[in-house]
C-alpha cells in the first residue's frame, strides 16, 4: 500500500481513500448507499481448497452489498492471479442483472491505467497470470 500512496501523491490524485478492513460485515453495517463512484478489490484471499470456498469474498450477497454502495454507473474492479478464482467470479457477474460489462471485454490481462501494487508486482515476477475483471453498476 506503501507504494500505491505514493503513486497516488505523485499523480496528485486527492479522491482516494483505503481501507484495509474486515468487509464481511464491514459494507453493510457502516456504510452509506450510493458513496463510491468505484469499488476495487485487489487479490482478495481465493481459498483455493474447495472447503475453504465459504470463506470467498466474491459471493452474490457480496454483490448485492457492493451494488448497494456503487453510485449510479459505479464501476467495480476486480483482480486475481489464481485462475479458478476468476473463472468462477465471470460465472456470477454473467448471473447476475445488477452489473454489466458492456463496451468491455469480459475480462482482460492488463490494467495501464492503475499503478500496480506490491503484491502485484510479485506475482507478475513469479511468472503468474493476473485477470481483471471490470463491471458497471445497472
Amino acid at each position: 500500500m506503501i507504494a500505491t500512496e505514493e503513486k497516488r501523491k505523485e499523480l496528485g490524485l486527492e479522491n482516494i481513500r483505503y481501507m484495509t478492513v474486515n468487509f464481511q460485515w464491514f459494507f453493510s453495517e457502516l456504510l452509506e448507499k450510493e458513496m463510491f463512484e468505484t469499488v476495487l478489490i485487489n487479490f482478495p484471499d481465493p481459498w483455493p481448497k474447495r472447503k475453504h470456498h465459504k470463506n470467498r469474498v466474491m459471493k452474490p450477497k457480496f454483490l448485492e452489498e457492493v451494488h448497494s454502495l456503487l453510485a449510479p454507473n459505479g464501476r467495480l474492479l476486480f483482480a486475481t492471479d489464481y485462475g479458478p478464482y476468476a473463472r468462477k467470479c465471470i460465472s456470477l457477474f454473467r448471473k447476475t442483472s445488477k452489473f454489466n460489462w458492456e463496451g468491455m471485454e469480459e475480462y482482460s490481462f492488463s490494467r495501464p491505467e492503475f499503478p500496480r501494487s506490491f503484491f502485484e508486482t510479485e506475482k507478475r515476477n513469479e511468472g503468474k497470470q493476473i485477470y481483471y475483471l471490470e463491471r458497471n453498476k445497472v
